[in-house]
């Protein structure tokens, strides 16, 4: 598996020790400055190098880029938080070998695609303009925060199939997640999230992965037990509260091998070649 694909820890760490002090002091700013670094990868995977026509789009005043390749039924496949387009090249082959039409794109300030900054949102506004402009959209595939992004597409694109594989839950998750490495308090919390929210244009309400989630959309759950980055007992309660959901539960690929995991893409392979019979 291409080694690109490995994880590495968020740099919010190395002056977490005096942060605290920073932001009492200095109130206002450390509320722009973290609403900044909140909307910031650390990292730029490589895109996916196929040879084919890559699409440039604007979202929100960014830049982004997709192709699609293949014929047959759509399938887009969005990756997650500093990933890239070319974490799917396993997954995108065995899809066009299978007779599917498939879209990968690189998220703005991702792989391929310029900017500092960009928002599950921007990932959402991605995804729907592939599928209206290219559906209808047979299936959406997501990884992490792409996982997200997928399930709050689901109301407006439409799509048959939903696959999730190591799914963020939810915006106030990610915002739990960087309170916790920075340090700030609650009331530090409420701004930063008050200013990220008017900026992306997204609701807390939206911003959820059971917003595409429902009895009547036929959805695939992939974590796996030993994920350091999503815990996997929230996708163990969401398969609670979702019943007809299938659950796969994997052990020793962490957050973000599942997708290069043969035993993983056959069984993402074999969910949508089934629901196309």
């Amino acid at each position: 598996m291409n080694s690109s694909v490995a994880t590495s820890e968020p740099p919010w760490t190395s002056a977490a020790a005096f942060l605290p002090y920073v932001y009492r002091v200095f109130p206002g700013v450390s509320s722009r400055l973290l609403s900044d670094r909140f909307l910031l990868p650390w990292k730029r995977l490589p895109s996916l190098h196929t040879g084919a026509l890559r699409t440039p789009i604007r979202v929100d005043g960014q830049s982004a880029s997709f192709e699609i390749s293949g014929s047959g039924p759509l399938v887009i496949l969005a990756h997650g938080w500093s990933g890239a387009s070319g974490q799917f090249a396993d997954l995108r082959e065995r899809l066009l070998a299978d007779g599917l039409r498939v879209a990968t794109f690189d998220a703005p300030a991702h792989g391929a695609s310029p900017g500092r900054r960009t928002s599950a949102a921007q990932f959402m506004r991605v995804i729907e303009h592939i599928g209206h402009v290219h559906g209808p959209t047979f299936g959406i595939v997501g990884h992490s925060l792409g996982g997200l992004a997928a399930a709050m597409s689901v109301p407006r694109v439409k799509p048959s199939a939903l696959v999730l594989l190591s799914p963020m839950p939810s915006f106030d998750f990610a915002l739990d997640q960087f309170q916790m490495a920075l340090r700030f308090d609650g009331v530090l919390r409420q701004r930063i999230a008050d200013r990220v929210l008017r900026q992306v244009r997204m609701t807390r309400e939206h911003a959820q992965v059971e917003t595409g989630l429902s009895p009547g959309l036929p959805t695939l759950l992939v974590h796996d037990t030993d994920d350091r980055r999503i815990p996997v007992a929230i996708s163990r309660e969401l398969r609670e509260r979702y019943p007809t959901l299938e659950y796969v539960e994997t052990r020793g690929l962490g957050h973000s091998r599942v997708l290069g995991d043969q035993a993983v893409l056959e069984r993402v392979t074999a969910f949508l070649a089934g629901l196309r019979r």
